[in-house]
């Protein structure tokens, strides 16, 4: 199919965005976004010191993490990915998958589910490479391999091999799109550096965010940042296809006054302007901040550097402007069509007006007629 060709060659390209032991090159930035530059590189390093609670208590703001100021603590590096592959995906059904399940490491939100893939293990060594999450015959990583799964269709990878077990989970993400499947999946790649010694909680730096603790929170409000970002890519893309189309019609409109679009082809793309619309304004939240952001003002910190990095509103604006030059292209050819529809029904009438005319002046003719007779 050509979803799995196109997806075939987005998990492709990021091989280079890992170095030969799995980690993430230094100079691995975040993905251009029609640019499907492929997510097989997301065999980086780590991504989790093990699933939190769903409810644990918030983190003081001072706390390090539990390998803060130990013997010979290391920096981690964890590679994200993120990409669009569907307008919509069953999040709730997916997290009752016998798969997931059965591991009992998920984490069910209103707008997505945080699936734990691999289980920590110990530290590595210092001077010791640590294998990538999900590697055929590694024996796991002090981190761990996360999962989000959002309802509007972007799916995002912490520290997962996709050769093996992200390949897997990915497949199964599939089987529960809905809306059809992205024929170009949009990606985003991001690199993260977990530091114990840190002295915030976290730091924003070129191309990467560091962090003194990575939790189930941190997964969650990263993957929603992300998730978003792709998700963008794909709006964007669709209503540039849309401005195309109109372009087109108004360039015939200049060049001769007419219109040869068919009614049915202009409410196609009305009703597809409606539902990206909506999409964007209900399903996606790009208005809305976080719940975990709302709650801790560090994983607020978070949040708001990491949609600052990724440019979320100021590439939202962007698309409301399209979307009102869209609306505007709307209008404008709604009411020639409708003036069109006028006009026939208003020549329907005179023709009807003048056959009831000739009706009756026959009517008097015949009538006249017979009384000289």
């Amino acid at each position: 199919m050509a979803w799995r060709a196109a997806l075939g060659g987005a998990l492709g390209a990021l091989r280079g965005a890992g170095g030969a032991a799995g980690v993430p090159a230094a100079g691995a930035g975040r993905l251009g976004g029609l640019a499907v530059a492929g997510l097989r590189g997301l065999a980086g390093p780590a991504a989790d010191a093990g699933p939190a609670p769903a409810r644990a208590p918030p983190v003081p703001e001072g706390a390090r993490g539990p390998a803060a100021g130990a013997p010979g603590a290391l920096r981690e590096e964890v590679h994200v990915g993120a990409f669009h592959v569907s307008r919509g995906i069953d999040h709730i059904a997916l997290s009752r998958h016998e798969r997931f399940r059965r591991r009992g490491q998920y984490f069910l939100q209103r707008d997505c589910v945080i699936i734990g893939l691999e289980d920590p293990g110990p530290p590595p060594e210092r001077g010791r490479e640590r294998p990538a999450a999900g590697a055929r015959g590694g024996a796991g990583n002090s981190l761990g391999a996360y999962l989000v799964v959002f309802k509007y269709g972007s799916v995002v990878f912490f520290n997962c091999d996709m050769e093996g077990l992200g390949r897997e989970s990915l497949d199964t993400v599939l089987g529960f799109a809905e809306g059809g499947l992205t024929l170009k999946p949009h990606t985003e790649d991001f690199r993260l550096v977990i530091d114990p010694e840190l002295p915030e909680w976290s730091e924003m730096a070129k191309d990467e965010m560091k962090l003194r603790q990575f939790d189930v929170r941190n997964v969650g409000v990263i993957a929603s940042v992300l998730g978003q970002s792709v998700a963008l890519d794909f709006y964007a893309a669709e209503l540039d296809h849309m401005l195309r189309e109109f372009n087109a019609l108004n360039e015939e409109m200049a060049k001769d006054g007419s219109l040869t679009i068919t009614p049915k082809k202009l409410f196609q793309l009305v009703a597809q302007n409606n539902i990206t619309m909506t999409d964007i304004m209900t399903r996606l939240g790009l208005l809305e901040r976080s719940d975990t952001a709302w709650k801790f003002a560090q994983y607020g910190d978070v949040w708001e550097n990491l949609r600052a990095e990724f440019e979320l509103a100021d590439r939202f604006e962007r698309l409301a402007t399209k979307m009102e030059l869209m609306q505007n292209n709307v209008k404008y050819f709604l009411e020639i069509l409708q003036n069109r529809k006028s006009d026939t029904l208003e020549w329907i009438i005179i023709v009807l007006i003048s056959g009831e005319i000739c009706v009756s002046l026959y009517d008097i003719c015949t009538r006249g007629g017979g009384g000289g007779g």
